[in-house]
Protein backbone atom coordinates (compact mmCIF):
# COMPACT_ATOMS: atom_id res chain seq x y z
CA UNK A 1 0.00 0.00 0.00
CA UNK A 2 1.48 3.67 -0.63
CA UNK A 3 -1.02 6.10 1.22
CA UNK A 4 0.23 4.58 4.52
CA UNK A 5 3.66 4.23 4.01
CA UNK A 6 3.11 7.96 2.73
CA UNK A 7 1.87 8.95 5.90
CA UNK A 8 4.61 7.17 7.84
CA UNK A 9 7.54 9.09 6.26
CA UNK A 10 6.47 12.12 7.81
CA UNK A 11 5.84 10.45 11.09
CA UNK A 12 3.38 13.51 11.27
CA UNK A 13 0.71 12.54 13.44
CA UNK A 14 -3.16 13.76 11.84
CA UNK A 15 -5.09 15.78 14.79
CA UNK A 16 -9.10 13.56 13.58
CA UNK A 17 -9.66 11.07 16.63
CA UNK A 18 -6.37 11.76 18.92
CA UNK A 19 -5.15 8.67 18.20
CA UNK A 20 -1.67 9.26 19.88
CA UNK A 21 1.03 6.77 17.43
CA UNK A 22 4.18 8.86 17.01
CA UNK A 23 4.32 6.06 17.68
CA UNK A 24 3.89 6.90 21.48
CA UNK A 25 4.91 3.58 21.97
CA UNK A 26 8.51 4.79 20.77
CA UNK A 27 8.64 7.56 22.54
CA UNK A 28 7.80 6.05 26.28
CA UNK A 29 10.19 3.17 25.59
CA UNK A 30 12.92 5.99 24.41
CA UNK A 31 12.27 8.05 28.21
CA UNK A 32 12.53 4.66 29.78
CA UNK A 33 15.63 3.85 28.49
CA UNK A 34 16.53 7.60 29.96
CA UNK A 35 14.82 6.66 33.60
CA UNK A 36 17.32 3.47 33.25
CA UNK A 37 20.34 6.26 32.80
CA UNK A 38 18.89 8.46 35.15
CA UNK A 39 18.21 5.89 38.15
CA UNK A 40 21.36 3.94 37.89
CA UNK A 41 23.46 3.88 41.19
CA UNK A 42 26.92 5.62 40.74
CA UNK A 43 29.51 4.72 43.07
CA UNK A 44 31.21 7.64 43.91
CA UNK A 45 35.18 7.79 43.12
CA UNK A 46 37.60 7.75 46.66
CA UNK A 47 39.00 11.12 47.04
CA UNK A 48 42.70 10.75 46.14
CA UNK A 49 43.51 13.72 48.43
CA UNK A 50 45.04 13.52 51.92
CA UNK A 51 42.98 14.43 55.17
CA UNK A 52 46.37 16.64 55.91
CA UNK A 53 48.98 18.34 55.16
CA UNK A 54 51.54 15.90 54.73
CA UNK A 55 53.23 12.89 52.85
CA UNK A 56 51.78 9.46 52.55
CA UNK A 57 53.68 7.22 54.95
CA UNK A 58 54.98 4.84 52.75
CA UNK A 59 56.88 8.29 52.01
CA UNK A 60 59.13 7.75 54.52
CA UNK A 61 59.81 3.83 53.96
CA UNK A 62 61.44 4.41 50.81
CA UNK A 63 65.27 5.78 49.79
CA UNK A 64 63.90 9.23 47.76
CA UNK A 65 66.33 11.41 47.28
CA UNK A 66 65.46 15.23 48.54
CA UNK A 67 64.13 15.96 44.93
CA UNK A 68 61.45 13.25 44.73
CA UNK A 69 60.38 14.53 48.44
CA UNK A 70 59.96 17.98 47.43
CA UNK A 71 58.07 16.96 44.36
CA UNK A 72 55.49 14.74 46.20
CA UNK A 73 55.22 17.28 49.19
CA UNK A 74 53.92 19.87 46.39
CA UNK A 75 51.85 17.47 44.92
CA UNK A 76 50.07 16.95 48.22
CA UNK A 77 49.30 20.12 48.97
CA UNK A 78 48.31 21.11 45.96
CA UNK A 79 45.77 18.21 46.11
CA UNK A 80 44.74 19.93 49.46
CA UNK A 81 43.62 23.12 46.95
CA UNK A 82 42.16 21.08 44.67
CA UNK A 83 45.13 21.64 41.86
CA UNK A 84 44.74 17.65 41.08
CA UNK A 85 46.77 18.80 37.87
CA UNK A 86 49.72 19.36 39.15
CA UNK A 87 49.27 16.51 41.73
CA UNK A 88 49.27 14.48 39.09
CA UNK A 89 52.14 15.81 36.68
CA UNK A 90 54.45 15.33 40.25
CA UNK A 91 53.41 11.96 40.97
CA UNK A 92 53.64 10.58 37.31
CA UNK A 93 57.08 12.52 36.89
CA UNK A 94 58.20 10.50 40.00
CA UNK A 95 56.79 7.14 39.00
CA UNK A 96 58.64 7.50 36.15
CA UNK A 97 62.02 8.81 38.04
CA UNK A 98 61.79 6.43 40.84
CA UNK A 99 60.01 3.37 39.87
CA UNK A 100 58.34 2.85 42.84
CA UNK A 101 55.09 0.66 42.74
CA UNK A 102 53.01 3.00 45.69
CA UNK A 103 54.39 6.31 44.11
CA UNK A 104 53.16 4.64 40.25
CA UNK A 105 50.05 3.22 42.00
CA UNK A 106 48.27 6.62 43.38
CA UNK A 107 49.42 8.05 40.38
CA UNK A 108 47.66 5.62 38.31
CA UNK A 109 44.15 6.03 40.87
CA UNK A 110 44.23 9.81 40.71
CA UNK A 111 44.63 9.74 37.05
CA UNK A 112 41.54 7.33 36.61
CA UNK A 113 39.52 9.32 39.65
CA UNK A 114 40.36 12.22 37.43
CA UNK A 115 39.08 10.81 34.23
CA UNK A 116 42.61 10.96 32.58
CA UNK A 117 42.35 8.24 30.53
CA UNK A 118 46.00 8.25 28.33
CA UNK A 119 47.79 9.11 31.81
CA UNK A 120 45.86 6.20 33.66
CA UNK A 121 46.60 3.27 31.20
CA UNK A 122 50.17 4.85 30.98
CA UNK A 123 50.29 4.81 34.59
CA UNK A 124 48.06 1.24 35.05
CA UNK A 125 51.00 -0.32 32.26
CA UNK A 126 54.06 0.73 34.12
CA UNK A 127 52.74 -0.31 37.63
CA UNK A 128 52.26 -3.73 35.86
CA UNK A 129 55.87 -3.89 34.77
CA UNK A 130 56.78 -3.19 38.17
CA UNK A 131 54.22 -5.75 39.85
CA UNK A 132 52.82 -7.84 37.47
CA UNK A 133 50.75 -9.84 39.76
CA UNK A 134 48.74 -7.29 41.44
CA UNK A 135 45.00 -7.26 39.92
CA UNK A 136 44.28 -3.56 40.68
CA UNK A 137 46.63 -2.23 37.66
CA UNK A 138 44.87 -5.03 35.29
CA UNK A 139 41.62 -3.87 36.58
CA UNK A 140 42.55 -0.09 35.35
CA UNK A 141 44.42 -1.28 32.14
CA UNK A 142 41.20 -3.03 31.37
CA UNK A 143 38.83 -0.25 32.09
CA UNK A 144 40.84 2.06 30.04
CA UNK A 145 41.35 0.05 27.40
CA UNK A 146 37.45 -0.52 26.97
CA UNK A 147 37.18 3.29 27.26
CA UNK A 148 39.51 3.64 24.40
CA UNK A 149 38.14 0.57 22.27
CA UNK A 150 40.77 -1.46 22.43
CA UNK A 151 38.96 -4.52 23.87
CA UNK A 152 41.23 -6.95 22.07
CA UNK A 153 44.42 -5.57 24.13
CA UNK A 154 41.60 -5.42 27.67
CA UNK A 155 40.97 -9.06 27.15
CA UNK A 156 44.47 -10.45 28.34
CA UNK A 157 43.86 -8.06 31.61
CA UNK A 158 39.99 -9.43 32.11
CA UNK A 159 41.25 -12.91 31.53
CA UNK A 160 44.34 -12.67 34.24
CA UNK A 161 41.62 -11.13 37.17
CA UNK A 162 39.25 -13.60 36.26
CA UNK A 163 42.18 -16.39 36.74
CA UNK A 164 42.25 -14.79 40.11
CA UNK A 165 38.38 -14.83 40.99
CA UNK A 166 37.28 -11.47 39.97
CA UNK A 167 35.06 -11.38 36.91
CA UNK A 168 34.64 -7.70 36.54
CA UNK A 169 35.67 -6.59 33.01
CA UNK A 170 34.29 -9.31 30.91
CA UNK A 171 30.73 -8.19 30.47
CA UNK A 172 32.01 -4.76 30.37
CA UNK A 173 34.42 -5.77 27.05
CA UNK A 174 31.62 -7.43 25.23
CA UNK A 175 28.62 -4.98 25.90
CA UNK A 176 31.13 -2.33 25.32
CA UNK A 177 32.01 -4.51 21.42
CA UNK A 178 27.81 -4.49 20.88
CA UNK A 179 27.27 -0.75 21.24
CA UNK A 180 30.20 -0.15 18.82
CA UNK A 181 28.52 -2.67 16.58
CA UNK A 182 31.43 -3.98 14.67
CA UNK A 183 30.72 -7.48 13.38
CA UNK A 184 34.67 -8.12 12.46
CA UNK A 185 35.97 -7.14 15.95
CA UNK A 186 32.63 -9.08 17.56
CA UNK A 187 33.75 -12.49 15.84
CA UNK A 188 37.37 -11.85 16.61
CA UNK A 189 36.35 -11.39 20.57
CA UNK A 190 33.77 -13.97 20.04
CA UNK A 191 36.80 -16.52 19.77
CA UNK A 192 38.28 -15.07 22.58
CA UNK A 193 34.96 -15.80 24.86
CA UNK A 194 34.72 -19.23 23.43
CA UNK A 195 38.52 -20.33 24.12
CA UNK A 196 37.77 -18.93 27.91
CA UNK A 197 34.57 -20.72 28.10
CA UNK A 198 36.21 -24.25 27.46
CA UNK A 199 38.55 -23.62 30.59
CA UNK A 200 36.02 -21.73 32.51
CA UNK A 201 32.11 -23.47 31.25
CA UNK A 202 30.49 -22.51 34.35
CA UNK A 203 31.58 -18.73 34.19
CA UNK A 204 28.02 -16.82 33.84
CA UNK A 205 30.28 -13.34 33.33
CA UNK A 206 31.74 -15.30 30.35
CA UNK A 207 28.07 -17.13 29.17
CA UNK A 208 26.87 -13.19 29.55
CA UNK A 209 29.79 -11.72 27.45
CA UNK A 210 29.30 -14.26 24.86
CA UNK A 211 25.81 -14.23 24.76
CA UNK A 212 26.21 -10.05 24.16
CA UNK A 213 28.52 -11.30 21.15
CA UNK A 214 26.11 -13.59 19.47
CA UNK A 215 23.33 -11.12 20.10
CA UNK A 216 25.68 -8.71 17.86
CA UNK A 217 26.55 -10.95 15.48
CA UNK A 218 22.68 -11.93 14.70
CA UNK A 219 22.94 -15.13 15.86
CA UNK A 220 20.44 -14.39 18.61
CA UNK A 221 19.65 -18.16 19.84
CA UNK A 222 22.97 -18.79 20.43
CA UNK A 223 22.37 -15.84 22.44
CA UNK A 224 19.45 -16.95 23.97
CA UNK A 225 21.29 -20.26 25.14
CA UNK A 226 24.41 -18.72 26.41
CA UNK A 227 22.24 -15.99 28.34
CA UNK A 228 20.15 -18.95 30.26
CA UNK A 229 22.86 -20.74 30.70
CA UNK A 230 24.32 -18.01 32.77
CA UNK A 231 21.02 -17.47 34.61
CA UNK A 232 20.05 -21.06 35.74
CA UNK A 233 24.24 -20.73 37.60
CA UNK A 234 23.13 -17.44 39.07
CA UNK A 235 19.28 -17.40 38.85
CA UNK A 236 18.92 -14.41 40.80
CA UNK A 237 22.06 -12.29 38.87
CA UNK A 238 20.05 -8.90 37.54
CA UNK A 239 22.52 -8.89 34.63
CA UNK A 240 21.95 -12.39 33.44
CA UNK A 241 18.01 -12.03 33.26
CA UNK A 242 18.40 -8.46 31.68
CA UNK A 243 20.41 -10.43 28.92
CA UNK A 244 17.96 -13.46 28.35
CA UNK A 245 15.21 -10.58 28.50
CA UNK A 246 16.38 -8.53 25.90
CA UNK A 247 17.44 -11.61 23.65
CA UNK A 248 13.58 -12.98 24.18
CA UNK A 249 12.40 -9.58 23.22
CA UNK A 250 14.45 -9.54 19.75
CA UNK A 251 13.19 -13.02 18.87
CA UNK A 252 9.47 -11.85 19.67
CA UNK A 253 8.84 -14.22 22.53
CA UNK A 254 7.70 -10.82 24.72
CA UNK A 255 5.66 -13.34 26.98
CA UNK A 256 8.69 -15.44 28.18
CA UNK A 257 10.60 -12.28 28.36
CA UNK A 258 7.50 -10.82 30.58
CA UNK A 259 7.36 -14.10 32.89
CA UNK A 260 11.28 -14.50 33.70
CA UNK A 261 11.22 -10.60 35.01
CA UNK A 262 8.02 -10.93 36.55
CA UNK A 263 9.35 -13.82 38.87
CA UNK A 264 12.97 -12.15 39.71
CA UNK A 265 10.48 -8.75 40.60
CA UNK A 266 8.65 -10.95 42.69
CA UNK A 267 11.55 -12.04 44.49
CA UNK A 268 13.41 -8.64 44.72
CA UNK A 269 10.68 -6.04 45.10
CA UNK A 270 13.12 -3.58 45.78
CA UNK A 271 15.21 -3.44 43.51
CA UNK A 272 13.99 -0.48 41.32
CA UNK A 273 16.52 -1.38 38.40
CA UNK A 274 14.98 -4.74 38.08
CA UNK A 275 11.20 -3.47 38.50
CA UNK A 276 12.73 -0.71 35.25
CA UNK A 277 13.48 -3.29 33.11
CA UNK A 278 10.00 -4.98 33.77
CA UNK A 279 7.99 -2.32 33.69
CA UNK A 280 9.88 -1.71 29.67
CA UNK A 281 9.36 -5.21 28.33
CA UNK A 282 5.43 -4.82 29.87
CA UNK A 283 5.34 -1.80 27.50
CA UNK A 284 5.25 -4.38 24.80
CA UNK A 285 2.92 -6.29 26.14
CA UNK A 286 0.55 -5.16 28.25
CA UNK A 287 0.67 -0.98 28.47
CA UNK A 288 -2.17 -1.11 31.86
CA UNK A 289 0.55 -3.49 33.62
CA UNK A 290 3.94 -1.19 32.44
CA UNK A 291 2.07 1.98 33.64
CA UNK A 292 1.66 0.17 37.10
CA UNK A 293 5.45 -0.49 37.70
CA UNK A 294 6.11 2.62 36.38
CA UNK A 295 3.54 4.33 38.77
CA UNK A 296 5.74 2.56 41.18
CA UNK A 297 8.82 3.93 40.66
CA UNK A 298 7.48 7.36 40.36
CA UNK A 299 6.29 6.64 43.65
CA UNK A 300 9.81 6.06 45.02
CA UNK A 301 11.32 9.09 43.01
CA UNK A 302 8.66 11.68 42.60
CA UNK A 303 11.20 14.31 41.27
CA UNK A 304 12.16 12.14 38.32
CA UNK A 305 11.42 14.05 35.17
CA UNK A 306 11.72 10.58 33.15
CA UNK A 307 9.65 8.76 35.16
CA UNK A 308 6.45 11.34 35.09
CA UNK A 309 6.92 11.75 31.17
CA UNK A 310 6.68 8.14 30.89
CA UNK A 311 4.04 7.84 32.55
CA UNK A 312 2.34 10.91 31.06
CA UNK A 313 2.84 9.09 27.91
CA UNK A 314 1.47 6.05 28.81
CA UNK A 315 -1.96 7.54 30.24
CA UNK A 316 -2.11 9.33 26.79
CA UNK A 317 -1.86 6.26 25.06
CA UNK A 318 -4.37 4.52 26.96
CA UNK A 319 -6.71 8.08 26.96
CA UNK A 320 -6.34 9.10 30.22
CA UNK A 321 -6.19 12.45 28.70
CA UNK A 322 -6.96 14.85 32.09
CA UNK A 323 -4.57 12.88 33.86
CA UNK A 324 -1.25 12.88 31.18
CA UNK A 325 -2.55 16.66 31.02
CA UNK A 326 -2.23 17.20 34.61
CA UNK A 327 1.85 15.65 34.42
CA UNK A 328 2.66 17.14 31.01
CA UNK A 329 1.84 20.34 32.81
CA UNK A 330 3.81 19.43 35.69
CA UNK A 331 7.08 19.35 33.08
CA UNK A 332 6.30 22.67 32.03
CA UNK A 333 8.82 23.12 34.83
CA UNK A 334 11.21 21.09 33.95
CA UNK A 335 14.21 21.92 31.84
CA UNK A 336 14.49 18.54 30.41
CA UNK A 337 11.43 18.09 29.04
CA UNK A 338 9.54 21.36 29.32
CA UNK A 339 9.19 21.54 25.33
CA UNK A 340 7.81 18.10 24.64
CA UNK A 341 5.51 18.59 27.56
CA UNK A 342 3.43 21.88 25.15
CA UNK A 343 4.16 19.24 22.54
CA UNK A 344 1.62 16.88 24.19
CA UNK A 345 -0.17 19.42 25.39
CA UNK A 346 -0.96 20.77 22.17
CA UNK A 347 -2.09 17.38 21.00
CA UNK A 348 -4.33 16.81 23.70
CA UNK A 349 -6.08 20.61 23.28
CA UNK A 350 -6.43 19.60 19.51
CA UNK A 351 -8.11 16.44 20.71
CA UNK A 352 -10.83 18.31 22.96
CA UNK A 353 -11.04 20.88 19.87
CA UNK A 354 -9.33 23.94 21.82
CA UNK A 355 -7.99 25.34 18.87
CA UNK A 356 -6.65 28.61 20.71
CA UNK A 357 -4.72 26.07 23.51
CA UNK A 358 -3.50 24.11 20.92
CA UNK A 359 -1.69 27.08 18.96
CA UNK A 360 -0.50 28.58 22.26
CA UNK A 361 1.27 25.15 23.54
CA UNK A 362 2.37 23.99 19.60
CA UNK A 363 4.12 27.57 19.34
CA UNK A 364 5.85 26.77 22.63
CA UNK A 365 7.83 23.52 21.00
CA UNK A 366 11.33 24.29 20.39
CA UNK A 367 14.09 22.65 18.35
CA UNK A 368 14.35 18.51 19.05
CA UNK A 369 12.34 15.72 18.11
CA UNK A 370 9.19 17.81 18.62
CA UNK A 371 9.37 20.68 16.60
CA UNK A 372 8.74 19.34 12.82
CA UNK A 373 5.42 17.69 14.39
CA UNK A 374 4.55 20.60 16.73
CA UNK A 375 4.79 22.67 13.26
CA UNK A 376 2.82 20.22 11.31
CA UNK A 377 0.19 20.15 13.84
CA UNK A 378 0.22 24.24 13.77
CA UNK A 379 0.21 23.84 9.89
CA UNK A 380 -2.49 21.78 9.70
CA UNK A 381 -4.87 23.56 12.13
CA UNK A 382 -4.58 26.60 10.38
CA UNK A 383 -4.98 24.63 7.11
CA UNK A 384 -8.43 23.12 8.78
CA UNK A 385 -9.33 26.77 9.26
CA UNK A 386 -9.57 27.84 5.72
CA UNK A 387 -5.72 29.57 6.25
CA UNK A 388 -3.30 27.65 3.53
CA UNK A 389 -1.28 30.17 2.19
CA UNK A 390 -0.73 31.22 5.91
CA UNK A 391 0.20 27.64 6.76
CA UNK A 392 2.65 27.54 3.69
CA UNK A 393 4.41 30.55 4.87
CA UNK A 394 5.06 29.86 8.44
CA UNK A 395 6.62 26.56 7.26
CA UNK A 396 8.75 28.66 4.50
CA UNK A 397 9.50 31.19 7.32
CA UNK A 398 10.42 28.84 9.67
CA UNK A 399 13.25 26.81 6.90
CA UNK A 400 14.76 30.57 5.67
CA UNK A 401 15.55 31.18 9.43
CA UNK A 402 17.03 27.62 9.81
CA UNK A 403 20.80 27.75 9.76
CA UNK A 404 22.09 25.73 7.24
CA UNK A 405 24.02 23.68 9.15
CA UNK A 406 20.65 22.21 11.16
CA UNK A 407 20.74 20.15 8.50
CA UNK A 408 18.25 17.77 9.42
CA UNK A 409 15.91 20.47 10.26
CA UNK A 410 16.23 21.94 7.05
CA UNK A 411 15.67 18.65 5.39
CA UNK A 412 12.47 18.38 7.27
CA UNK A 413 11.19 21.36 6.80
CA UNK A 414 11.80 21.18 2.49
CA UNK A 415 9.87 18.04 3.55
CA UNK A 416 6.84 19.75 5.82
CA UNK A 417 6.07 22.24 2.95
CA UNK A 418 5.91 19.19 0.62
CA UNK A 419 3.53 17.33 2.43
CA UNK A 420 1.59 20.68 3.49
CA UNK A 421 0.90 20.96 -0.43
CA UNK A 422 -0.04 17.46 -1.09
CA UNK A 423 -2.10 17.77 1.79
CA UNK A 424 -3.94 20.85 0.41
CA UNK A 425 -3.85 18.29 -2.87
CA UNK A 426 -1.72 20.91 -4.97
CA UNK A 427 0.55 17.65 -5.93
CA UNK A 428 2.38 19.34 -8.88
CA UNK A 429 3.49 22.73 -6.68
CA UNK A 430 4.42 20.13 -3.85
CA UNK A 431 7.35 18.94 -6.37
CA UNK A 432 9.09 22.18 -6.44
CA UNK A 433 10.58 22.22 -2.55
CA UNK A 434 11.63 18.92 -2.91
CA UNK A 435 13.40 19.65 -5.53
CA UNK A 436 14.75 22.30 -3.67
CA UNK A 437 15.49 20.31 -1.24
CA UNK A 438 17.37 17.85 -3.56
CA UNK A 439 19.47 20.36 -4.57
CA UNK A 440 20.61 20.88 -1.54
CA UNK A 441 20.65 17.37 -0.24
CA UNK A 442 21.00 14.94 -3.53
CA UNK A 443 21.63 12.13 -1.15
CA UNK A 444 18.09 12.83 0.90
CA UNK A 445 16.55 9.29 0.61
CA UNK A 446 13.82 10.75 2.23
CA UNK A 447 13.40 14.00 -0.19
CA UNK A 448 13.88 11.49 -2.83
CA UNK A 449 11.16 8.84 -1.91
CA UNK A 450 8.81 11.41 -0.85
CA UNK A 451 9.06 12.93 -4.67
CA UNK A 452 8.78 9.76 -5.72
CA UNK A 453 5.48 8.64 -3.84
CA UNK A 454 4.32 12.10 -5.31
CA UNK A 455 5.05 11.11 -9.12
CA UNK A 456 3.44 7.74 -8.16
CA UNK A 457 0.08 9.69 -7.26
CA UNK A 458 0.87 11.73 -10.67
CA UNK A 459 1.13 8.86 -12.38
CA UNK A 460 4.36 9.76 -14.10
CA UNK A 461 6.12 6.22 -13.48
CA UNK A 462 9.23 6.21 -15.06
CA UNK A 463 10.36 9.24 -12.77
CA UNK A 464 8.41 7.54 -10.00
CA UNK A 465 10.69 4.07 -10.31
CA UNK A 466 13.62 6.07 -11.02
CA UNK A 467 13.49 7.92 -7.54
CA UNK A 468 12.74 5.06 -5.69
CA UNK A 469 15.79 2.91 -7.58
CA UNK A 470 17.88 6.28 -6.45
CA UNK A 471 17.07 5.43 -2.99
CA UNK A 472 18.03 1.95 -2.69
CA UNK A 473 21.32 2.35 -5.13
CA UNK A 474 21.80 4.49 -1.50
CA UNK A 475 19.98 2.17 0.90
CA UNK A 476 19.39 -1.34 -0.58
CA UNK A 477 17.74 -2.12 2.54
CA UNK A 478 15.19 0.37 2.42
CA UNK A 479 12.31 -1.66 3.49
CA UNK A 480 9.39 1.07 3.16
CA UNK A 481 11.42 2.65 -0.99
CA UNK A 482 10.93 -1.60 -1.51
CA UNK A 483 7.56 -2.01 -1.06
CA UNK A 484 6.52 1.04 -2.48
CA UNK A 485 8.09 0.44 -5.57
CA UNK A 486 7.13 -3.53 -5.72
CA UNK A 487 3.38 -1.87 -5.13
CA UNK A 488 3.68 0.54 -7.59
CA UNK A 489 4.92 -1.75 -10.21
CA UNK A 490 1.79 -4.40 -9.18
CA UNK A 491 -0.90 -1.96 -8.98
CA UNK A 492 0.58 0.30 -12.40
CA UNK A 493 2.05 -2.26 -14.58
CA UNK A 494 1.83 -6.01 -15.55
CA UNK A 495 5.52 -6.61 -14.20
CA UNK A 496 3.78 -8.47 -11.41
CA UNK A 497 7.05 -11.38 -11.06
CA UNK A 498 9.49 -8.10 -10.73
CA UNK A 499 7.13 -6.50 -8.17
CA UNK A 500 7.02 -10.04 -6.01
CA UNK A 501 10.46 -9.70 -5.87
CA UNK A 502 10.70 -6.20 -4.38
CA UNK A 503 7.70 -6.78 -2.24
CA UNK A 504 9.30 -10.18 -0.30
CA UNK A 505 12.37 -8.39 -0.30
CA UNK A 506 10.51 -6.13 1.78
CA UNK A 507 8.88 -8.17 3.58
CA UNK A 508 12.00 -10.04 4.38
CA UNK A 509 13.11 -7.12 6.01
CA UNK A 510 10.32 -5.80 7.91
CA UNK A 511 8.10 -8.77 8.44
CA UNK A 512 5.58 -6.71 10.96
CA UNK A 513 4.90 -3.80 8.92
CA UNK A 514 1.01 -3.83 8.19
CA UNK A 515 1.89 -1.53 5.06
CA UNK A 516 4.55 -4.36 3.65
CA UNK A 517 2.08 -7.36 4.33
CA UNK A 518 -1.03 -5.44 3.03
CA UNK A 519 1.40 -5.58 -0.40
CA UNK A 520 1.90 -9.14 -0.31
CA UNK A 521 -1.32 -9.72 0.26
CA UNK A 522 -2.64 -7.86 -3.17
CA UNK A 523 0.47 -9.03 -5.04
CA UNK A 524 -0.49 -12.57 -4.24
CA UNK A 525 -4.34 -11.70 -5.40
CA UNK A 526 -3.09 -10.46 -8.52
CA UNK A 527 -1.00 -13.31 -8.96
CA UNK A 528 -4.07 -15.78 -8.33
CA UNK A 529 -3.08 -17.02 -4.91
CA UNK A 530 -5.87 -16.23 -3.71
CA UNK A 531 -5.15 -18.48 -0.29
CA UNK A 532 -2.12 -16.45 0.45
CA UNK A 533 -3.72 -13.14 -0.21
CA UNK A 534 -6.76 -13.68 2.22
CA UNK A 535 -4.09 -14.65 4.99
CA UNK A 536 -1.71 -11.85 4.20
CA UNK A 537 -4.66 -8.98 3.88
CA UNK A 538 -6.50 -10.32 7.22
CA UNK A 539 -3.34 -10.22 9.22
CA UNK A 540 -2.30 -6.62 7.73
CA UNK A 541 -5.71 -5.57 8.68
CA UNK A 542 -5.13 -7.22 12.26
CA UNK A 543 -2.21 -5.41 12.80
CA UNK A 544 -3.28 -1.95 11.56
CA UNK A 545 -7.27 -1.15 10.64
CA UNK A 546 -6.81 0.68 7.75
CA UNK A 547 -9.16 1.92 4.50
CA UNK A 548 -6.98 1.01 1.93
CA UNK A 549 -6.08 -2.75 3.19
CA UNK A 550 -10.38 -3.35 3.74
CA UNK A 551 -10.71 -2.22 0.07
CA UNK A 552 -8.28 -4.86 -0.50
CA UNK A 553 -8.99 -7.73 1.68
CA UNK A 554 -12.60 -6.69 0.67
CA UNK A 555 -11.93 -7.38 -3.11
CA UNK A 556 -10.20 -10.70 -2.59
CA UNK A 557 -13.38 -11.77 -0.08
CA UNK A 558 -16.17 -10.53 -2.90
CA UNK A 559 -13.70 -12.49 -5.86
CA UNK A 560 -13.78 -15.22 -3.55
CA UNK A 561 -17.54 -15.55 -3.24
CA UNK A 562 -17.46 -14.06 0.91
CA UNK A 563 -19.37 -11.48 -1.09
CA UNK A 564 -21.49 -10.77 3.02
CA UNK A 565 -18.05 -10.74 4.46
CA UNK A 566 -16.35 -8.60 1.96
CA UNK A 567 -19.39 -5.59 2.42
CA UNK A 568 -18.92 -6.18 6.42
CA UNK A 569 -14.84 -5.29 6.22
CA UNK A 570 -15.39 -2.58 3.41
CA UNK A 571 -18.13 -0.76 5.94
CA UNK A 572 -15.78 -0.88 8.55
CA UNK A 573 -12.55 0.50 6.45
CA UNK A 574 -15.77 3.15 5.61
CA UNK A 575 -15.88 4.13 8.82
CA UNK A 576 -12.37 4.37 9.65
CA UNK A 577 -12.30 7.08 6.05
CA UNK A 578 -15.86 7.74 4.99
CA UNK A 579 -16.15 8.52 1.20
CA UNK A 580 -12.58 7.17 1.14
CA UNK A 581 -11.94 6.79 -2.83
CA UNK A 582 -10.05 3.55 -2.85
CA UNK A 583 -13.25 1.93 -1.28
CA UNK A 584 -15.29 3.81 -3.18
CA UNK A 585 -13.95 2.64 -6.74
CA UNK A 586 -13.63 -1.00 -5.32
CA UNK A 587 -17.35 -1.22 -5.13
CA UNK A 588 -18.36 0.64 -8.48
CA UNK A 589 -15.45 -1.22 -10.30
CA UNK A 590 -16.87 -4.78 -8.68
CA UNK A 591 -20.20 -3.49 -9.35
CA UNK A 592 -21.05 -4.25 -5.50
CA UNK A 593 -23.82 -3.06 -3.59
CA UNK A 594 -22.35 -1.43 -0.45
Amino acid sequence: MLSTAFRQLFSLPTLRGMRIVRPLSAAVMSIAVLSACANRAVKPAPDPAPAESQLPAYVFDRPFNSDTLYALLVAEIAGERQRFDVMLSNYVQQAEATDDPLVTARAARLARYLNAHDTALKMARHWLTLEPENPEPHFIAAAELVQDNQLLDAVAHAEFLLEHGETSGLDAIAARAQQAHDPDKSADLLQEYQRMLTENPQQPVLLIGASLLYQDLGELELALSHAQAAAALEPDDFQAAAQETRVLQQLGRHEQAREKLSQLVARHPANAHLRLQYARVLLKTDLTAAQKQFEKLLAESPEDSDLTMTVALIELERQQLDAAKSRFQMLLSSDRHRSSAHYYLGRIAAAQNDRTGAIDHFSKVGPGNDYLPALSQLAELMTAAGEQQAALELVRQKRSKTPPSNSDQVEGLFLLEAHVLSNQNQLTEALTPLQKGLEQFPDSTKLLYTRAMLFARLDDLPRAEADFKRVLSLKPDNAAALNALGYTLADRTDRLEEAYQYIREAYRLAPDDPAVIDSLGWIEYLRGNYEAALKNLRNAMELMPDHEIAAHLGEVLWVTGSKREAQQIWQRGLHLQPDSPIILDTIKRLRARP
